[in-house]
């Protein structure tokens, strides 16, 4: 209270120059500090729209987001990383696949196909997987996988990003034996990994 009160009569002690100043220059802060928060939480909504409505995930562990050029649609790449929810993971084990073949469609308007994935593939996978089949209605075969995370992104876009090692290792051991699926759909893959409660999305342009 004492502080507030020096505070307070430091104010008085100014100029009215010195005042409107002072007002101008922490109006222009508060305006900058509202911006930012307005754009992280746009950006935590537009990273959380990638995910399937059903998998009903709102926790974002990491955004790794990299792009060159002077907005989007130029060559951009990124790896970000949810928590899967607990009765969502034990649903996903007790029904496989089929779990994915019968999630409703995406809620909202003006999605542009953001959180809508298709043939989805259970692991392991290939090297090259055929992730563009829109079958839908077939399980596909797994294989014995050497895919790797770090290729796929490299292969998907002209930029390059710095890949947590955990992150990196826990997608690269999802996809080299069973027990986690992968979808196509909005510029990239999503990777469900059940054992550890994760899901993953990857892109590139």
């Amino acid at each position: 209270m004492i502080y507030v009160n020096f505070i307070i009569q430091k104010f008085k002690s100014l100029d009215n120059f010195s005042k409107w100043n002072l007002f101008i220059g922490g109006t222009m802060i508060l305006t900058v500090l509202l911006l930012y928060f307005k754009y992280k939480s746009f950006e935590e909504r537009f990273h959380l729209s990638m995910v399937p409505d059903e998998l009903n995930v709102t926790t974002i562990i990491n955004a790794n987001d990299q792009g060159l050029g002077l907005g989007p649609g130029d060559n951009e790449a990124g790896l970000i990383a949810y928590e899967l929810p607990d009765n969502v993971s034990t649903e996903i084990k007790k029904n496989g696949i089929s779990y994915f073949f019968n999630m409703p469609p995406q809620k909202g308007e003006n999605r542009e196909g953001r959180g809508e994935y298709s043939s989805w593939q259970q692991t392991p996978l290939p090297s090259t997987p055929n992730l563009e089949n829109k079958d839908q209605d077939k399980e596909i075969t797994p294989t014995t996988s050497t895919l790797k995370i770090s290729s796929y992104l490299a292969e998907r876009s002209f930029v390059s990003i710095k890949i947590d090692p955990l992150i990196e290792n826990q997608i690269d051991s999802a996809l080299s034996k069973s027990g986690s699926y992968v979808g196509y759909g909005y510029r990239g893959i999503i990777i469900i990994i059940p054992d550890i409660k994760r899901v993953f999305y990857a892109y590139g342009k």
